[in-house]
Protein backbone atom coordinates (compact mmCIF):
# COMPACT_ATOMS: atom_id res chain seq x y z
CA UNK A 1 0.00 0.00 0.00
CA UNK A 2 1.50 3.86 -0.74
CA UNK A 3 1.55 6.54 1.43
CA UNK A 4 2.05 9.92 0.30
CA UNK A 5 5.48 10.93 1.94
CA UNK A 6 5.69 11.84 5.47
CA UNK A 7 5.71 15.50 6.27
CA UNK A 8 5.15 17.96 9.08
CA UNK A 9 1.20 19.27 9.37
CA UNK A 10 0.14 22.70 9.01
CA UNK A 11 -1.19 23.07 12.48
CA UNK A 12 -2.43 25.80 13.94
CA UNK A 13 -0.43 28.21 16.70
CA UNK A 14 -1.76 27.50 20.08
CA UNK A 15 -3.22 30.96 21.14
CA UNK A 16 -4.59 31.14 17.86
CA UNK A 17 -6.87 27.99 18.29
CA UNK A 18 -10.45 29.04 18.49
CA UNK A 19 -12.75 26.14 20.12
CA UNK A 20 -15.80 27.36 17.86
CA UNK A 21 -14.40 26.38 14.64
CA UNK A 22 -14.54 23.08 15.37
CA UNK A 23 -17.26 20.20 15.14
CA UNK A 24 -18.02 18.74 17.93
CA UNK A 25 -16.98 15.17 17.78
CA UNK A 26 -18.67 13.06 20.43
CA UNK A 27 -18.94 16.48 22.43
CA UNK A 28 -15.27 17.18 22.36
CA UNK A 29 -14.20 20.07 20.39
CA UNK A 30 -10.58 18.97 19.88
CA UNK A 31 -11.83 15.45 17.98
CA UNK A 32 -13.30 17.82 15.54
CA UNK A 33 -9.56 19.38 15.68
CA UNK A 34 -8.51 16.16 14.34
CA UNK A 35 -11.17 15.16 12.02
CA UNK A 36 -10.07 18.70 10.37
CA UNK A 37 -6.16 19.21 10.29
CA UNK A 38 -5.72 15.18 9.53
CA UNK A 39 -8.19 14.80 6.60
CA UNK A 40 -5.58 11.50 5.47
CA UNK A 41 -6.67 9.71 8.63
CA UNK A 42 -10.39 8.26 9.70
CA UNK A 43 -10.70 8.05 13.53
CA UNK A 44 -12.29 5.74 15.27
CA UNK A 45 -13.64 7.42 18.15
CA UNK A 46 -15.76 5.74 21.39
CA UNK A 47 -19.04 7.24 20.03
CA UNK A 48 -18.68 5.02 16.69
CA UNK A 49 -17.99 1.55 18.89
CA UNK A 50 -20.44 -0.87 17.82
CA UNK A 51 -19.32 -3.81 20.44
CA UNK A 52 -16.63 -4.51 23.10
CA UNK A 53 -16.76 -8.04 22.48
CA UNK A 54 -17.18 -8.62 18.80
CA UNK A 55 -15.11 -6.48 16.60
CA UNK A 56 -15.86 -7.67 13.22
CA UNK A 57 -17.12 -4.26 12.94
CA UNK A 58 -13.88 -2.84 13.37
CA UNK A 59 -12.20 -5.37 10.60
CA UNK A 60 -14.79 -4.08 7.93
CA UNK A 61 -13.90 -0.38 9.11
CA UNK A 62 -10.67 -0.19 8.82
CA UNK A 63 -10.63 -2.65 5.79
CA UNK A 64 -12.40 0.03 4.05
CA UNK A 65 -10.55 2.93 4.99
CA UNK A 66 -6.74 0.95 3.85
CA UNK A 67 -8.75 0.70 0.39
CA UNK A 68 -9.29 4.10 0.43
CA UNK A 69 -5.67 5.05 1.06
CA UNK A 70 -6.09 6.48 4.58
CA UNK A 71 -4.40 6.45 8.03
CA UNK A 72 -6.48 4.51 10.48
CA UNK A 73 -6.54 5.84 14.16
CA UNK A 74 -8.94 3.89 16.70
CA UNK A 75 -8.98 5.97 19.79
CA UNK A 76 -11.04 4.54 22.46
CA UNK A 77 -11.95 5.63 26.24
CA UNK A 78 -9.53 3.51 27.66
CA UNK A 79 -11.62 3.27 30.99
CA UNK A 80 -13.42 1.18 28.49
CA UNK A 81 -10.98 -1.25 27.59
CA UNK A 82 -8.14 -1.19 30.00
CA UNK A 83 -9.89 -3.61 32.20
CA UNK A 84 -10.94 -6.33 31.57
CA UNK A 85 -8.83 -7.42 28.59
CA UNK A 86 -9.99 -7.37 25.06
CA UNK A 87 -8.24 -10.14 23.37
CA UNK A 88 -10.84 -9.96 20.48
CA UNK A 89 -9.47 -6.41 19.73
CA UNK A 90 -5.93 -7.52 20.12
CA UNK A 91 -6.71 -10.16 17.37
CA UNK A 92 -8.39 -7.33 14.74
CA UNK A 93 -5.47 -5.18 15.24
CA UNK A 94 -2.95 -7.52 15.24
CA UNK A 95 -3.54 -8.38 11.72
CA UNK A 96 -2.91 -4.49 10.95
CA UNK A 97 0.63 -4.46 12.50
CA UNK A 98 2.71 -4.10 8.87
CA UNK A 99 -0.20 -1.41 7.94
CA UNK A 100 -0.81 2.42 8.58
CA UNK A 101 -3.47 1.53 11.89
CA UNK A 102 -2.74 3.56 15.22
CA UNK A 103 -3.79 2.48 18.76
CA UNK A 104 -4.30 6.24 20.23
CA UNK A 105 -4.01 6.12 23.62
CA UNK A 106 -3.89 8.61 27.30
CA UNK A 107 -1.55 6.47 29.11
CA UNK A 108 2.04 7.16 28.75
CA UNK A 109 4.68 4.54 27.54
CA UNK A 110 5.09 3.21 31.12
CA UNK A 111 1.47 2.38 31.74
CA UNK A 112 1.09 1.32 27.55
CA UNK A 113 2.75 -1.76 28.85
CA UNK A 114 -1.11 -3.42 29.79
CA UNK A 115 -1.71 -2.99 26.42
CA UNK A 116 1.59 -4.52 24.48
CA UNK A 117 1.83 -7.37 27.82
CA UNK A 118 -1.83 -7.83 29.17
CA UNK A 119 -3.27 -7.02 26.16
CA UNK A 120 -0.60 -8.69 23.66
CA UNK A 121 -1.37 -5.60 21.15
CA UNK A 122 1.16 -5.76 18.61
CA UNK A 123 -0.03 -3.09 16.28
CA UNK A 124 1.59 1.07 16.39
CA UNK A 125 0.40 2.60 19.64
CA UNK A 126 0.77 6.10 20.33
CA UNK A 127 0.15 8.34 23.27
CA UNK A 128 -1.87 11.31 22.22
CA UNK A 129 -3.23 13.06 25.66
CA UNK A 130 -6.41 15.18 23.79
CA UNK A 131 -8.86 14.82 26.36
CA UNK A 132 -6.63 16.60 29.29
CA UNK A 133 -5.62 19.37 25.97
CA UNK A 134 -9.69 19.73 25.26
CA UNK A 135 -10.22 20.87 28.90
CA UNK A 136 -7.14 23.22 28.69
CA UNK A 137 -8.43 24.95 25.65
CA UNK A 138 -12.27 25.16 27.51
CA UNK A 139 -10.93 26.42 30.33
CA UNK A 140 -8.74 29.19 28.35
CA UNK A 141 -11.37 30.05 26.45
CA UNK A 142 -13.65 31.14 29.10
CA UNK A 143 -11.82 31.61 32.27
CA UNK A 144 -11.73 35.46 33.69
CA UNK A 145 -8.34 34.92 35.32
CA UNK A 146 -9.22 35.40 39.12
CA UNK A 147 -5.97 36.20 40.89
CA UNK A 148 -5.11 33.50 43.99
CA UNK A 149 -4.68 35.43 47.51
CA UNK A 150 -4.02 34.05 50.56
CA UNK A 151 -7.15 33.22 53.04
CA UNK A 152 -7.91 30.81 56.38
CA UNK A 153 -7.18 27.26 55.01
CA UNK A 154 -3.60 25.93 53.44
CA UNK A 155 -4.92 23.11 51.90
CA UNK A 156 -7.84 21.79 49.55
CA UNK A 157 -8.76 17.55 49.37
CA UNK A 158 -11.40 17.46 47.80
CA UNK A 159 -13.07 13.23 47.23
CA UNK A 160 -15.28 12.60 44.51
CA UNK A 161 -17.47 9.14 44.39
CA UNK A 162 -16.22 6.99 46.99
CA UNK A 163 -12.90 4.72 46.68
CA UNK A 164 -11.05 3.34 49.51
CA UNK A 165 -7.49 5.22 48.17
CA UNK A 166 -9.66 8.40 48.39
CA UNK A 167 -10.63 7.61 51.97
CA UNK A 168 -7.42 6.74 53.25
CA UNK A 169 -6.16 10.42 52.27
CA UNK A 170 -8.41 11.54 54.18
CA UNK A 171 -8.44 9.46 57.27
CA UNK A 172 -4.58 9.71 57.33
CA UNK A 173 -4.22 13.24 57.04
CA UNK A 174 -6.77 13.42 59.88
CA UNK A 175 -4.84 10.63 61.49
CA UNK A 176 -1.08 13.09 61.45
CA UNK A 177 -3.39 16.45 62.97
CA UNK A 178 -3.59 17.78 59.33
CA UNK A 179 -7.01 18.08 58.96
CA UNK A 180 -7.58 21.39 61.41
CA UNK A 181 -4.92 23.40 58.94
CA UNK A 182 -7.05 22.34 55.55
CA UNK A 183 -10.43 21.82 53.92
CA UNK A 184 -11.57 18.50 52.88
CA UNK A 185 -14.73 18.20 51.23
CA UNK A 186 -17.00 15.14 49.68
CA UNK A 187 -19.83 14.84 47.01
CA UNK A 188 -21.88 12.52 48.92
CA UNK A 189 -21.27 11.86 52.50
CA UNK A 190 -23.97 8.92 52.10
CA UNK A 191 -21.55 7.16 49.71
CA UNK A 192 -18.58 7.52 52.37
CA UNK A 193 -18.66 5.21 55.27
CA UNK A 194 -19.81 7.32 58.55
CA UNK A 195 -16.43 6.73 60.75
CA UNK A 196 -14.88 10.04 61.72
CA UNK A 197 -15.91 12.02 58.48
CA UNK A 198 -16.89 14.69 60.74
CA UNK A 199 -14.06 16.38 59.82
CA UNK A 200 -15.34 16.65 56.02
CA UNK A 201 -17.94 18.73 54.61
CA UNK A 202 -19.91 18.22 51.29
CA UNK A 203 -18.80 19.97 48.16
CA UNK A 204 -21.17 22.54 48.02
CA UNK A 205 -21.28 22.57 44.13
CA UNK A 206 -20.19 18.60 43.12
CA UNK A 207 -19.90 18.56 39.36
CA UNK A 208 -21.55 16.59 36.69
CA UNK A 209 -25.09 17.10 37.32
CA UNK A 210 -27.80 18.59 34.86
CA UNK A 211 -25.61 16.51 32.18
CA UNK A 212 -26.75 16.93 28.28
CA UNK A 213 -27.14 13.71 27.44
CA UNK A 214 -26.21 13.97 23.81
CA UNK A 215 -22.70 13.48 25.06
CA UNK A 216 -20.47 11.44 27.86
CA UNK A 217 -20.68 13.11 31.27
CA UNK A 218 -16.46 14.54 30.68
CA UNK A 219 -17.45 15.89 27.35
CA UNK A 220 -19.16 18.96 26.03
CA UNK A 221 -22.00 20.23 28.45
CA UNK A 222 -22.46 23.75 29.06
CA UNK A 223 -22.27 26.40 26.80
CA UNK A 224 -20.26 29.59 28.38
CA UNK A 225 -19.55 32.93 26.11
CA UNK A 226 -20.69 30.57 22.86
CA UNK A 227 -18.02 27.99 23.68
CA UNK A 228 -19.07 24.68 24.36
CA UNK A 229 -17.15 23.15 27.28
CA UNK A 230 -17.02 19.92 29.55
CA UNK A 231 -18.49 19.56 32.89
CA UNK A 232 -15.12 19.57 34.25
CA UNK A 233 -14.35 23.14 33.19
CA UNK A 234 -17.70 24.55 35.13
CA UNK A 235 -16.22 22.93 37.78
CA UNK A 236 -12.40 24.32 37.34
CA UNK A 237 -14.32 27.94 37.05
CA UNK A 238 -16.58 27.05 40.35
CA UNK A 239 -13.22 25.85 42.41
CA UNK A 240 -11.45 29.15 41.67
CA UNK A 241 -13.76 31.36 42.64
CA UNK A 242 -14.52 29.55 45.22
CA UNK A 243 -11.74 28.61 47.05
CA UNK A 244 -8.85 31.13 45.19
CA UNK A 245 -7.62 31.91 48.63
CA UNK A 246 -6.10 28.63 49.38
CA UNK A 247 -2.57 28.02 48.11
CA UNK A 248 -2.29 23.52 48.04
CA UNK A 249 -4.27 20.92 46.62
CA UNK A 250 -3.85 17.78 48.29
CA UNK A 251 -5.89 15.19 45.73
CA UNK A 252 -6.34 11.62 45.21
CA UNK A 253 -6.11 10.84 41.27
CA UNK A 254 -9.11 8.91 40.32
CA UNK A 255 -7.11 5.85 40.54
CA UNK A 256 -3.71 3.87 42.13
CA UNK A 257 -3.52 1.41 39.34
CA UNK A 258 -3.08 1.78 35.65
CA UNK A 259 -4.80 4.95 34.63
CA UNK A 260 -4.33 8.13 32.51
CA UNK A 261 -4.13 11.26 34.27
CA UNK A 262 -7.79 12.78 34.96
CA UNK A 263 -8.97 16.50 35.31
CA UNK A 264 -7.72 15.63 39.27
CA UNK A 265 -4.28 16.28 38.80
CA UNK A 266 -4.91 19.28 36.00
CA UNK A 267 -7.13 21.92 37.51
CA UNK A 268 -4.52 22.67 40.53
CA UNK A 269 -1.63 23.26 37.69
CA UNK A 270 -4.57 25.25 35.97
CA UNK A 271 -5.31 27.27 38.74
CA UNK A 272 -2.04 28.49 39.95
CA UNK A 273 -1.67 26.13 42.60
CA UNK A 274 1.00 24.06 44.96
CA UNK A 275 -0.05 20.72 43.94
CA UNK A 276 0.18 17.01 45.78
CA UNK A 277 -1.72 14.04 44.14
CA UNK A 278 -2.30 10.40 45.34
CA UNK A 279 -2.64 8.01 42.61
CA UNK A 280 -0.56 5.24 40.44
CA UNK A 281 3.58 5.68 40.67
CA UNK A 282 4.40 8.62 38.71
CA UNK A 283 1.47 10.37 38.29
CA UNK A 284 2.91 13.76 39.20
CA UNK A 285 5.58 12.68 36.42
CA UNK A 286 3.23 12.18 33.90
CA UNK A 287 2.14 16.27 34.45
CA UNK A 288 5.78 17.56 35.19
CA UNK A 289 6.41 16.71 31.55
CA UNK A 290 3.80 19.38 30.56
CA UNK A 291 4.83 22.24 33.64
CA UNK A 292 7.32 24.84 33.85
CA UNK A 293 7.47 24.56 38.09
CA UNK A 294 9.91 21.90 38.60
CA UNK A 295 7.05 20.23 41.74
CA UNK A 296 10.77 19.05 43.52
CA UNK A 297 11.19 22.58 44.26
CA UNK A 298 8.40 22.61 47.00
CA UNK A 299 7.69 18.89 47.48
CA UNK A 300 9.20 15.84 48.88
CA UNK A 301 8.41 13.01 45.57
CA UNK A 302 9.74 10.12 47.17
CA UNK A 303 6.34 8.63 47.37
CA UNK A 304 5.58 9.24 43.13
CA UNK A 305 9.18 7.96 42.49
CA UNK A 306 8.49 4.44 44.32
CA UNK A 307 7.44 2.28 41.36
CA UNK A 308 8.69 -1.48 43.26
CA UNK A 309 4.84 -2.72 44.57
CA UNK A 310 1.76 -2.34 43.37
CA UNK A 311 -0.35 -4.04 45.69
CA UNK A 312 -2.63 -2.41 48.03
CA UNK A 313 -0.11 -1.98 50.66
CA UNK A 314 2.35 -0.40 48.38
CA UNK A 315 -0.14 1.89 47.62
CA UNK A 316 -0.62 2.61 51.08
CA UNK A 317 2.74 2.83 51.94
CA UNK A 318 3.68 5.44 48.96
CA UNK A 319 0.46 7.06 50.66
CA UNK A 320 2.22 7.45 53.83
CA UNK A 321 5.50 8.81 52.23
CA UNK A 322 3.27 11.53 50.67
CA UNK A 323 1.94 13.03 53.95
CA UNK A 324 4.82 12.19 56.38
CA UNK A 325 7.52 13.73 53.76
CA UNK A 326 5.23 16.76 53.07
CA UNK A 327 3.90 17.16 56.53
CA UNK A 328 5.39 20.88 56.92
CA UNK A 329 4.24 21.60 53.29
CA UNK A 330 0.80 20.37 54.20
CA UNK A 331 1.06 22.36 57.59
CA UNK A 332 1.79 25.63 56.48
CA UNK A 333 3.16 26.16 52.24
CA UNK A 334 2.15 29.96 52.55
CA UNK A 335 5.92 31.53 52.83
CA UNK A 336 6.86 28.46 49.83
CA UNK A 337 3.52 29.67 47.89
CA UNK A 338 4.45 33.19 48.12
CA UNK A 339 7.74 32.95 47.01
CA UNK A 340 6.70 30.66 44.14
CA UNK A 341 3.45 33.01 43.25
CA UNK A 342 5.06 34.45 40.08
CA UNK A 343 6.26 31.43 38.84
CA UNK A 344 2.99 29.31 39.33
CA UNK A 345 1.04 32.17 37.77
CA UNK A 346 3.14 31.89 34.60
CA UNK A 347 2.83 28.15 34.33
CA UNK A 348 -0.83 27.90 34.06
CA UNK A 349 -0.78 29.68 31.26
CA UNK A 350 1.64 27.85 29.77
CA UNK A 351 0.33 24.42 30.55
CA UNK A 352 -1.72 24.46 27.96
CA UNK A 353 0.60 25.15 24.96
CA UNK A 354 3.43 23.00 26.70
CA UNK A 355 0.89 20.08 26.15
CA UNK A 356 -0.19 20.91 22.64
CA UNK A 357 3.28 20.85 21.63
CA UNK A 358 3.78 17.48 22.89
CA UNK A 359 0.36 16.61 21.01
CA UNK A 360 1.05 18.01 17.84
CA UNK A 361 4.41 16.41 17.68
CA UNK A 362 3.00 13.00 18.55
CA UNK A 363 0.34 13.70 15.70
CA UNK A 364 3.20 14.37 13.23
CA UNK A 365 4.24 10.55 13.84
CA UNK A 366 1.58 9.04 12.56
CA UNK A 367 2.09 8.28 9.00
Amino acid sequence: MQLSPSSTYNYPDFNQINLVDYELVHGFSILGFLKKHRDDCIFITAEQWQDYNNYEWLDQVIQKGLKRNKIICIIPWDEFIINPTHLELSKVLNKYTNDPVWFITQLDDESQKIYTFQHNIKCKIIELPWWILNDCLGYYAVSKKITNRIGKYNYLCMLGRYESHKFDLAKLLREYKLDNYGLITVSDPKMYPEENLNFCIPNKNPPYRNLHKSWPKVAAQVKINDVWVSSNVENFLFIEQEYTDIPLIVNPETTCGIFFNTEKSLWPLLLGKLMLVYGRPGVMKYMQRFYDVDFSSYANLDFDLSTDDWTNEGHFKRLQMLVYKNWHLIKDCNEIYQQMKCNLESARWTLGGNIYKYFVSQLDKIQ
